[in-house]
């Protein structure tokens, strides 16, 4: 039997089944699906998320299309989410997962690239019924505002998750804690457990957050255009291994470096001109790109691609954008 003090559950799960947006995830729930979904939704917001899963099912309905898949256009089906590694180790694991079949158990899920103990406790939940309560950081910040002084966050779950259903509980945790006690602006008078909880019934309040340092990156861009074709070349190390971009030069003054350019295009380069500047965020530091277009006549040690080739590569969101506006406008 329920104690009174775990009555919460209850109210949880019922707010849950009256708010819960109906994700394309939460839709024919099958191992392949929910892996896919919670591997995306590790970095990334729902939000975005959501028409990417959407596009990525259609690609890759099941693991064997996936496997088969090369990693070119795994990575460009990712565009859009970040943090590459997690395509690459799906890209992986689906390989495995083809030859093997799927794990039954959690611990099973944890011995595939990328699968970590967040990752192989929401399959575990979702999936094969485990009731192993997901620690995540919406569920970690609820907890730190509504357990008593001295209370085990993770033992309290442990202890109240329903045998019957622990994928919706987990499910419901995340999402209150993604919409309702959010990091900076709690929306605790919203709140279904407001009654329960240690944060708002002592009318306690989180000093703000420390302003982080953010570095600033400026490179400049060469959208270098050879016979109507760009010139592009292949990241191969770093948060963008394997992708695709223009050639990049740090930026050091206010005029472009002719000379570098030509270095890098030693048959040389005409009618040069600044296209506007870009600016993206990161979560460590902003970059501020500086597009420069013009002409050459030959393309060094770099790969000419025609537009339609261009639409195939796989690239960093932001070059996305500068390519597409500069070439499709």
């Amino acid at each position: 039997m329920k104690s009174l003090s775990d009555s919460w559950v209850d109210t949880l799960l019922n707010w849950f089944r009256e708010v819960r947006h109906p994700y394309p995830w939460r839709e024919g729930r099958s191992p392949y699906r929910v892996w896919v979904s919670e591997v995306m939704l590790q970095q990334t917001v729902a939000a975005t998320v959501e028409e990417r899963f959407r596009r990525w099912m259609e690609r890759f309905p099941d693991v064997e299309s996936l496997a088969s898949a090369s990693e070119e256009e795994v990575l460009r089906m990712w565009e859009g989410l970040g943090y590459y590694n997690r395509a690459r180790n799906l890209h992986k694991s689906a390989k495995i997962l083809a030859d093997q079949g799927f794990p039954e158990s959690s611990q099973g899920w944890r011995s595939l690239p990328g699968v970590g103990p967040y990752t192989a406790a929401a399959i575990g939940s979702l999936v094969l019924r485990e009731p192993s309560p997901v620690m995540d950081a919406n569920v970690l910040r609820f907890l730190r505002r509504f357990c008593q002084e001295g209370t085990s966050g993770e033992e309290l779950l442990q202890r109240v998750i329903p045998r019957e259903s622990p994928g919706e509980f987990n499910e419901a945790l995340m999402e209150l804690g993604q919409q309702i006690c959010r990091p900076r602006t709690p929306l605790c008078q919203e709140c279904p457990l407001k009654s329960f909880c240690r944060f708002f019934r002592g009318g306690e309040t989180e000093p703000p957050p420390q302003p982080r340092k953010v570095t600033i990156k400026e490179s400049w861009v060469l959208m270098a255009l050879l016979q109507g074709s760009l010139l592009m070349e292949k990241t191969l190390k770093g948060r963008f291994h394997g992708l695709w971009r223009p050639p990049i030069l740090p930026k050091r003054g206010t005029l472009p470096p002719v000379e570098e350019m030509g270095e890098l295009f030693p048959g040389g380069f005409r009618d040069l001109r600044s296209l506007p500047p870009r600016e993206h965020l990161y979560t460590h530091y902003r970059e501020l790109l500086f597009p420069l277009l013009f002409f050459v006549q030959e393309a060094g040690s770099f790969q000419a691609f025609s537009q339609e080739r261009l639409k195939e590569l796989p690239m960093p969101t932001v070059y996305r954008r500068l390519v597409d506006e500069t070439l499709f406008p």
